[in-house]
């Protein structure tokens, strides 16, 4: 049916909408929907966008009345069609886009385009800039890209290239797996990945999102909830004093999970375990990026077939220094005396 309406028809939905995003005060459907949730929830708070970004929590979002879930899912998707219409980025994030995004900083703020929706061309593109590691984007700009990447998280949909390239993989490889599974699979997504580093996916083009959006998560464990929630217990234990960000808590984990002396919960190693082979698959056939850290270094010699032939020679090495270090070190004792009995 949307295909019959008119340009002029859809341009003023969308300013209608820009509107609503700008305000949630002035959407009355959201509103009146979702008064006794933003009463149990968010308080009296219903300032700018504050609404809609309370009810969209990750945590809060699944236990919202029917109503109101439906709404909120329904505006959700309407701000992953046009990043105008999520205003605490476009405020959050202004200089880094002019930094990393000049032409489509520049065609959002074209007037030419006013009227017409773009895409996500703003979160897109510092997305891409974001998971390259080395891209010194600002704190609250990864903050709020961190919440745009979470969202897919929990519904694919809202991730539109990505929903666009698989949506005809779904249906093959998730729907019947997650009823045989009992639940199993936290989210669609989470199929995905499961299929996609045991080279299930045969679509090229789905596959290309999936290694996208593994090298997102990887920047940040929380951008990634099912295995921060599977080693919310080995964090706090093992990388109680790693600070988050630029995959330093992953690295520790991924350190931990190959020293046998240091014990993991079953559900971590096993997550963790399968991740691993999520970001080689993405690696090897995908040119994924992996942190530059010693981390990045070790997988690369535990996924050698030579693997044990290279850390001998490693240990050889480290042996071999250790004792010229003793033996320099006696004979500079020896000589220290020689001199001082002269």
């Amino acid at each position: 049916m949307k295909n019959f309406v008119t340009p002029d028809c859809k341009a003023l939905v969308f300013d209608r909408e820009k509107i609503e995003a700008m305000d949630n005060n002035f959407d009355d459907v959201f509103l009146r929907q979702c008064s006794f949730d933003l009463r149990k929830f968010c308080g009296s708070t219903t300032e700018g966008d504050t609404a809609l970004r309370c009810l969209s929590n990750s945590k809060i979002i699944r236990a919202l009345q029917p109503n109101c879930q439906k709404i909120v899912h329904e505006r959700l998707k309407e701000q992953s069609r046009d990043d105008r219409l999520r205003p605490g980025l476009l405020k959050v994030c202004e200089d880094d886009a002019k930094q990393y995004c000049e032409k489509e900083y520049n065609k959002i703020r074209n007037r030419q385009y006013g009227e017409q929706q773009l895409g996500a061309v703003i979160s897109s593109c510092l997305r891409q800039q974001l998971a390259r590691f080395n891209v010194p984007i600002s704190t609250a700009c990864k903050a709020e890209l961190s919440f745009v990447i979470l969202e897919a998280e929990f519904d694919i949909q809202l991730d539109p290239a990505l929903y666009k390239a698989c949506k005809d993989t779904i249906p093959v490889h998730c729907s019947n797996k997650i009823v045989k599974e009992g639940g199993k699979f936290e989210t669609v997504l989470e199929c995905l990945k499961a299929d996609f580093y045991t080279n299930q996916i045969q679509d090229a083009e789905c596959a290309k999102q999936l290694s996208r959006i593994t090298q997102e998560a990887l920047v940040d464990i929380h951008l990634d909830p099912v295995l921060h929630e599977a080693c919310s217990v080995d964090i706090a234990r093992i990388c109680r004093d790693v600070p988050p960000g630029q995959s330093r808590i992953i690295t520790c984990l991924n350190d931990a999970l190959e020293v046998p002396r240091i014990q993991m919960s079953d559900q971590c190693r096993t997550k963790l375990s399968e991740r691993k082979k999520l970001w080689n698959v993405a690696h090897d056939s995908y040119n994924m990026q992996f942190p530059d850290s010693f981390a990045s270094a070790y997988q690369a010699i535990a996924s050698h077939p030579q693997r044990d032939s290279i850390l001998a020679w490693f240990g050889g090495m480290i042996l071999l220094i250790m004792l010229v270090g003793c033996c320099c070190g006696r004979l500079s004792k020896r000589t220290s005396h020689e001199l001082k009995n002269r």
